[in-house]
């Protein structure tokens, strides 16, 4: 739940092999208060923010007052195709959109990283930087996580391994960086 910073991202892009590739969109799950996407609009073209609380949805739409943002309320495993369908460039995609207990929007799943991903994989034509936040949840059991005053939320399926098994067939490198992991994955061949 801690919103990427273009410093963060800057230093991220820096040990990606896609240094001298241009991203010209950038596509979050996970909008929550804004901070993250509202950051990132001066440096992108476009942008696509999902959020499935329909509370934090309608403050940080009434809020911006742009034209880059496009807002989606609903659930990202089922609103991400749709973005991606229309998209043909490179993308930055950031990863957010799972419950985090206290107030954050909860949908079907509590973690749809592995939708979210499958989706990625298949429709994104071009090269792809994938940020997933929360790294430090990975695997984790909800009981062992409440112990730890941390977040509720089921978070066992959520592997380095899963997610790269998702993308294998694209993928390009993948590191963590800090609390967030992130994967590379090549455009797919026409």
């Amino acid at each position: 739940m801690t919103h990427l910073t273009k410093t963060e991202l800057d230093e991220i892009i820096s040990q990606t092999p896609f240094k001298g590739d241009t991203f010209p969109v950038f596509i979050e799950t996970g909008t929550y208060r804004g901070e993250t996407i509202f950051k990132m609009e001066p440096f992108f073209d476009s942008l696509h923010t999902i959020e499935i609380n329909e509370k934090f949805f309608n403050n940080c739409k009434e809020q911006y007052k742009g034209s880059k943002i496009a807002f989606h309320l609903g659930n990202s495993s089922e609103v991400l195709p749709q973005i991606i369908s229309t998209v043909k460039e490179n993308v930055i995609f950031f990863l957010d959109g799972h419950w985090s207990s206290q107030e954050t929007g909860r949908g079907d799943k509590d973690v749809p990283l592995l939708e979210e991903l499958d989706s990625i994989n298949v429709q994104s034509g071009g090269k792809a930087l994938i940020i997933i936040d929360d790294y430090r949840l990975f695997g984790r059991h909800p009981k062992a996580l409440l112990k730890r005053n941390y977040c509720k939320e089921d978070w066992r399926a959520i592997t380095k391994r899963s997610l790269t098994s998702r993308v294998r067939s694209r993928l390009s490198s993948k590191f963590v960086h800090g609390d967030r992991f992130v994967i590379c994955i090549n455009g797919l061949k026409p």
